[in-house]
């Protein structure tokens, strides 16, 4: 018997920023690439596929944060998507086609700081691949983001049953389930139907590690320093001046330490 097709007309949907965790070890880098299978996002969408939660990716809206390259790790990085809910009325939903744009209902918004978890966290799965790797890292580069809505927050996320939240999609857990096991899905939070993952990000954190070798760690320490505050850094970037026309950022802090107290002055120290 011929299975039938996901219907996604029949559902409504929200736009949803998920935050993520990775190793980057097995992967060519985070963003998809033609006919390239082995990168983080080929391996989301088709999670996000694979559960019916979108139809396919062009249509999805999806934003990133920030891309990670071949072999780096993430522990923060942030998406955003619209993908099927399971409730139908009592939040906003985004606008498609079958939808006429005042169909859409006051939001329950919330920043990222107050997603739902689930229990596949950082420090609820010590056993897991990712959580072990925070002490164990392979990689030289870690990057975390924190971004936040326009919106303002109205309420926190609950189990409590007037909380239309309660009743909607495990996104987590169903992601989870089909994401390798080195890629987890750590939260989720309604956002903004303007929300990008890229251009609504607050900030983001990087960390290098190296072996100090015959490194002057001093010096390194002092020429940090001329890095943080302001700077136009036009001349490290890719120009994007379709969407980008300001290239001045900030560093907020710049520091170098070792990553244990003992011994870090041997060459094989891990800073």
């Amino acid at each position: 018997k011929k299975s039938k097709s996901f219907d996604m007309s029949r559902y409504k949907q929200r736009h949803i920023a998920l935050r993520m965790a990775y190793l980057g070890e097995n992967y060519r880098g985070l963003a998809v690439q033609e006919n390239v299978p082995d990168t983080v996002e080929a391996m989301l969408f088709n999670a996000l596929q694979k559960t019916c939660l979108i139809t396919d990716t062009k249509t999805c809206h999806y934003s990133r944060c920030g891309r990670t390259d071949k072999g780096v790790s993430a522990w923060g990085q942030v998406v955003a998507v619209h993908m099927r809910s399971n409730l139908k009325e009592g939040v906003e939903f985004v606008a498609t086609e079958k939808d006429a744009p005042s169909a859409s209902t006051t939001a329950d918004q919330l920043p990222l700081s107050d997603c739902t978890v689930s229990q596949n966290t950082l420090s609820a799965s010590p056993t897991s691949p990712i959580a072990s790797a925070a002490t164990t890292c392979s990689s030289s580069t870690i990057t975390t983001a924190s971004c936040s809505s326009s919106s303002s927050p109205s309420s926190s996320l609950s189990t409590a049953s007037g909380n239309p939240n309660a009743r909607e999609l495990d996104y987590v857990q169903m992601l989870n389930r089909v994401l390798p096991f080195d890629i987890r899905v750590l939260a989720w939070a309604p956002v903004d139907a303007d929300f990008s993952a890229r251009f609504s990000c607050a900030g983001r954190v990087y960390k290098y590690f190296f072996l100090k070798r015959d490194l002057d760690i001093d010096r390194m320490r002092e020429a940090s320093q001329l890095l943080v505050g302001e700077h136009d850094f036009r001349n490290f970037c890719k120009m994007d001046v379709v969407h980008v026309s300001n290239f001045v950022r900030e560093i907020r802090d710049f520091t170098i330490e070792p990553c244990s107290p003992h011994n870090c002055d041997q060459p094989t120290s891990l800073w």
